[in-house]
Protein backbone atom coordinates (compact mmCIF):
# COMPACT_ATOMS: atom_id res chain seq x y z
CA UNK A 1 0.00 0.00 0.00
CA UNK A 2 1.13 3.51 -0.13
CA UNK A 3 -0.33 6.65 1.17
CA UNK A 4 -2.65 8.55 -1.05
CA UNK A 5 -0.55 11.83 -0.66
CA UNK A 6 2.35 10.49 -1.50
CA UNK A 7 1.02 8.71 -4.47
CA UNK A 8 -0.39 12.30 -5.72
CA UNK A 9 2.46 13.91 -5.15
CA UNK A 10 4.61 11.16 -7.25
CA UNK A 11 1.74 11.82 -10.29
CA UNK A 12 2.08 15.35 -9.76
CA UNK A 13 5.36 15.22 -10.05
CA UNK A 14 5.02 12.84 -12.91
CA UNK A 15 2.52 13.80 -14.95
CA UNK A 16 2.11 17.85 -13.99
CA UNK A 17 0.07 20.60 -12.48
CA UNK A 18 -3.73 20.21 -13.03
CA UNK A 19 -5.15 21.71 -16.10
CA UNK A 20 -1.58 22.28 -17.88
CA UNK A 21 -2.50 20.19 -20.83
CA UNK A 22 -6.17 21.28 -20.62
CA UNK A 23 -7.85 23.97 -18.18
CA UNK A 24 -11.06 22.45 -19.05
CA UNK A 25 -10.16 18.62 -18.15
CA UNK A 26 -7.92 19.13 -14.89
CA UNK A 27 -5.68 15.93 -14.39
CA UNK A 28 -5.96 14.38 -11.01
CA UNK A 29 -7.83 12.78 -8.15
CA UNK A 30 -11.26 12.91 -9.13
CA UNK A 31 -12.64 10.45 -5.83
CA UNK A 32 -10.44 10.33 -3.15
CA UNK A 33 -11.22 7.18 -0.83
CA UNK A 34 -9.02 5.56 1.62
CA UNK A 35 -6.09 7.56 3.15
CA UNK A 36 -4.03 4.34 1.94
CA UNK A 37 -4.26 2.96 -2.06
CA UNK A 38 -3.70 -0.70 -2.46
CA UNK A 39 -5.69 -0.43 -6.16
CA UNK A 40 -6.36 2.69 -7.89
CA UNK A 41 -8.58 3.19 -10.91
CA UNK A 42 -7.00 5.49 -13.77
CA UNK A 43 -9.13 6.92 -16.82
CA UNK A 44 -8.43 9.37 -19.87
CA UNK A 45 -11.87 10.97 -18.40
CA UNK A 46 -14.05 11.64 -15.19
CA UNK A 47 -17.26 9.76 -16.51
CA UNK A 48 -19.56 6.92 -14.78
CA UNK A 49 -18.12 4.80 -16.28
CA UNK A 50 -14.92 4.83 -14.79
CA UNK A 51 -16.26 5.30 -11.48
CA UNK A 52 -18.74 1.71 -11.65
CA UNK A 53 -15.31 0.34 -12.75
CA UNK A 54 -13.71 1.70 -10.08
CA UNK A 55 -16.07 0.34 -7.63
CA UNK A 56 -16.50 -2.90 -9.49
CA UNK A 57 -12.77 -3.52 -8.66
CA UNK A 58 -13.09 -2.16 -5.17
CA UNK A 59 -10.36 0.52 -6.12
CA UNK A 60 -9.36 3.00 -3.16
CA UNK A 61 -8.98 5.63 -5.13
CA UNK A 62 -10.06 7.37 -8.82
CA UNK A 63 -7.73 9.43 -11.19
CA UNK A 64 -7.92 10.85 -14.62
CA UNK A 65 -5.89 12.32 -17.04
CA UNK A 66 -5.65 14.47 -20.51
CA UNK A 67 -2.30 13.51 -20.73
Amino acid sequence: MVALDALMTFLHDFMGEAGDKDPYMPNGLQVRGREEAKVIATGVSASLRLFQEAVAHDADASSSTTA
